[in-house]
C-alpha cells in the first residue's frame, strides 16, 4: 500500500507526503493535522507544507479526505 501511496504521491518511501507528523505511518493523527492546518489551529510550516496532498496550493477537505481514504485503505 504505502509503495502505491508513493508513486500516486510523487515522494519518496522513506517521506510519504500524507505523513504528516512524520512517525513513519499514515494515520487518523495525520487525519487530524491536517484539519487542524485547514482550521488554521497548525502552523508548522513543514506540516502545512505536507497537507497538501493533492498540490493545489490549498489545504482543504479534499486533503484530509484524502488521507482518510488512504487510513482506511480505501
Amino acid at each position: 500500500m504505502q509503495t502505491w501511496v508513493n508513486q500516486v504521491l510523487g515522494v519518496s518511501p522513506t517521506t510519504p507526503k500524507a505523513d504528516l507528523n512524520g512517525d513513519g505511518d499514515v494515520n487518523v493523527l495525520d487525519v487530524q493535522l491536517c484539519v487542524n492546518v485547514f482550521l488554521d489551529t497548525e502552523t508548522t510550516p513543514k506540516i502545512v507544507s505536507l497537507a497538501d496532498v493533492n498540490g493545489d496550493s490549498a489545504v482543504n477537505a479534499q486533503d484530509a479526505q484524502i488521507i482518510a481514504n488512504l487510513v482506511l485503505g480505501a
